[in-house]
């Protein structure tokens, strides 16, 4: 009798211990509040910060004879033109150059070839040209002296109403690498200067700042089979690489630029020069 009593005894506490155990947990294992996580709404999530990899641009170009004074830029403006304001000035055509007059029985000459910079009419891009407020002749000389906000390479390249198109900067040894910020002479050899050569006309003198490397000969050949201004013609070749122009601040009393901050990596400034 006290056999079965006991073991009655045994087996019910072992029920009531497997009772609170299992069933009721919450007496020796306390239940923790089930809290759900909030289920995320994917059209609200936050974005992690981005890196900012845009950068504010800038630079300045003095064109400074071989006598020492300053080229200076005309009534210290910069021409803004638009595709459909464009009118070729007497000017213009003046310096676009005329083929010798061909004998005939009655010779005559014939008309000036059409201006191979006129605007591209379908391109509506507006654009930007310095131009030097005083005509240069052949032979004449001069250098220049870049500002550079932050470290960048230096192009340039010429190019006259013939299309003829001829990398000016870098050449020999130089390096278009500027890597300290700060004023560079250019050419860096105080002997040596760029010279206009024997072709009159209008000249082009276009410089391209770049935060990368470019193939600077490449970009010259391909000038000279586009259409449109000069300007047109950069923002045809460099296209994805080229700082759009609504984002650039050409100044208006020197040759310079500043840019809002963008990714782009090329900055062009065009030079107009009346070649007699």
């Amino acid at each position: 009798m006290n056999r079965k009593l006991l073991a009655l005894g045994f087996f019910g506490c072992l029920a009531i211990l497997l009772y609170l155990t299992y069933i009721n947990e919450g007496f020796l294992n306390p239940k923790k509040e089930d809290k759900q996580p909030t289920p995320i709404d994917s059209s609200r999530n936050i974005i992690p910060p981005q890196p900012d990899n845009r950068a504010t641009l800038a630079g300045e170009i003095t064109l400074i004879s071989s006598d020492r004074t300053n080229l200076s830029i005309s009534n210290g403006l910069v021409r803004n033109i638009y595709v459909d304001d464009y009118k070729p000035t007497r000017k213009d055509e003046k310096n676009i150059p005329k083929p010798k007059p061909v004998p005939k029985p009655n010779p005559s000459p014939k008309p000036a070839p059409a201006n191979p910079f006129e605007p591209d009419s379908s391109d509506k891009t507006m654009y930007f040209e310095y131009e030097i407020d005083k005509s240069l002749k052949s032979g004449d000389q001069f250098r220049t002296l870049f500002k550079n906000g932050q470290p960048c390479y230096v192009y340039a390249f010429s190019i006259d109403l013939t299309q003829k198109t001829v990398v000016c900067y870098p050449y020999g040894n130089n390096n278009a690498n500027f890597d300290k910020n700060g004023s560079q002479a250019i050419p860096a050899d105080t002997t040596q200067f760029f010279t206009l050569d024997k072709t009159k006309g209008t000249d082009y003198f276009c410089w391209l700042y770049a935060t990368k490397e470019l193939d600077i000969n490449a970009i010259a050949k391909a000038m000279e089979t586009q259409k449109g201004t000069v300007f047109q013609r950069l923002y045809k070749i460099l296209q994805n690489d080229i700082v759009p122009v609504t984002d650039i601040e050409y100044a208006a009393n020197r040759i310079g630029f500043k840019t809002k901050k963008t990714n782009k990596a090329i900055v062009p400034i065009v030079i107009q020069i009346n070649h007699e």
